[in-house]
């Protein structure tokens, strides 16, 4: 136990040093404190547009857009035009609105994080975020499908693929530990839910790490000729719609290098728990089981020389009880 402590310990070390580069999320963003105004932004390349849902000095609704080129991943500025003279919603179409340019006034963004960004709107500084509606709070907001890239290349010769992917389903709450959500890596992705095999030989389980901002999440990858369970490990600095960070493996407390990794939401929270939702139909029925293979085989030959696979290991009686365990472990070094 010790020697797993201090090797998590020393994973935590390196994950905390990151500052990695993320991509601000496009959608509706506001400032909770200021009901009633909001902001829609969209990235498209590298020039982001602003559109101010806002008020005249008589308190009338008006809008305002601003255009910009994205300076990096995070800073922006733009002059905010408003428009006249348009087309009523029970109107037909008779031209374009005139532009009043710059009637708005200038607006600059620095962004944070995928989802918190300071503006200053006519030199007045508002924190404003991305507007969650519907998914809940810190942890419930990471339910749902995500695909991801892991990429290898700093590891892997040249002429080599260095890029892999995976899929993870977070599909509950835990009922028993606190902080935690619960879920599976799919032997079959088309399935919209995970299945009992699924849970039994991939089962996966994460939280919110507030200290850092980060979510920790553990997927039990497959079981070593040793019968030993061997995880992958995820630290990652989560939007609404995605998320990214670093990941590595754990194998008997040996930790391999540290890549990083880029996820994006692929479905809903309400698709994974009942297949019906944002994605498309679940073909399958979700008891069904079938083969697995260590899909990340390749990955910790390169990240984890010494690991040797032997498939997956026998099916639990019960729910995520290993890694729930490491689970538990990991937030024991964090908290």
């Amino acid at each position: 136990m010790k020697t797993l402590r201090r090797a998590f310990a020393a994973l935590l070390f390196s994950f905390a040093g990151w500052a990695g580069a993320f991509t601000p999320e496009s959608g509706l963003w506001w400032d909770p404190l200021e009901d009633g105004r909001g902001y829609t932004i969209e990235i498209q390349d590298n020039v982001m547009a602003v559109l101010l849902y806002g008020y005249d000095t008589n308190g009338t609704s008006a809008f305002f857009i601003g255009a910009n080129v994205i300076g990096g991943n995070s800073t922006f500025s733009a002059t905010l035009d408003g428009f006249t003279a348009g087309q009523c919603n029970t109107c037909s179409y008779a031209g374009r609105p005139i532009t009043l340019n710059g009637a708005g006034g200038s607006m600059s963004i620095v962004f944070t994080s995928e989802t918190r960004a300071l503006l200053n709107l006519n030199g007045r500084i508002i924190p404003i975020q991305r507007f969650n509606f519907a998914h809940g709070n810190t942890l419930q907001q990471m339910l749902g499908e995500w695909q991801i890239t892991l990429d290898f290349s700093p590891l892997v010769a040249a002429n080599a693929h260095p890029f892999f992917g995976d899929v993870i389903k977070l599909d509950r709450i835990s009922s028993t530990a606190a902080n935690t959500y619960l879920g599976c890596r799919p032997d079959d992705a088309s399935y919209a839910r995970c299945t009992a095999f699924d849970y039994a030989n991939h089962d996966a389980a994460g939280g919110f790490v507030s200290s850092t901002g980060s979510h920790a999440i553990v997927v039990k990858d497959a079981v070593n000729a040793q019968g030993q369970s061997v995880f992958l490990l995820y630290n990652v600095q989560s939007g609404l719609s995605q998320f990214d960070g670093q990941a590595r493996f754990s194998e008997n407390g040996v930790l391999s290098p540290i890549v990083t990794v880029r996820g994006f939401r692929s479905a809903s929270r309400l698709f994974v728990q009942t297949g019906n939702g944002p994605s498309t139909a679940d073909p399958k029925a979700a008891s069904a089981t079938g083969p697995s293979s260590g899909v990340f085989a390749r990955a910790r030959e390169v990240m984890v020389p010494s690991a040797s696979l032997s498939g997956p290991g026998t099916a639990n009686a019960d729910v995520h009880p290993d890694v729930e365990a490491e689970w538990r472990r990991l937030m024991d070094v964090l908290e």
